[in-house]
């Protein structure tokens, strides 16, 4: 089976915020792990996560993120596979982006 990783950093308005996508896809499998996510700028000009889907712990979830921790976990299911999943967390993380951003910038510190 040939397995492909696939990165790719898609820009959200102007402020240099971003989208960035880290999947693997096998061959008649379709996709088997992924990972997509929001990353602000901080104050020292370094990228933070502040909302991702993954499936690091072996199933589709959403974590949320506070000043670089984080602060919300949340399994997700009823996806028949992880292609589904990544559409589903792109239309997501693209369509809610300005809420996520903004919920970051006023989260307790």
């Amino acid at each position: 089976m040939n397995a492909k990783e696939i990165n790719h950093v898609q820009e959200l308005g102007d402020s240099g915020d971003r989208l960035r996508f880290r999947f693997i896809v096998i061959s008649g499998k379709g996709v088997v792990e992924l990972s997509v996510q929001i990353e602000c700028l901080d104050f020292n000009g370094n990228y933070v996560s502040i909302v991702r889907y993954d499936t690091s712990h072996g199933y589709f979830h959403k974590d949320v993120y506070c000043d670089g921790k984080k602060i919300q976990h949340v399994e997700l299911s009823g996806f028949s596979n992880y292609s589904e999943a990544l559409e589903y967390a792109k239309k997501d993380l693209i369509n809610n982006y300005e809420r996520y951003k903004f919920e970051y910038n006023n989260c307790k510190r």
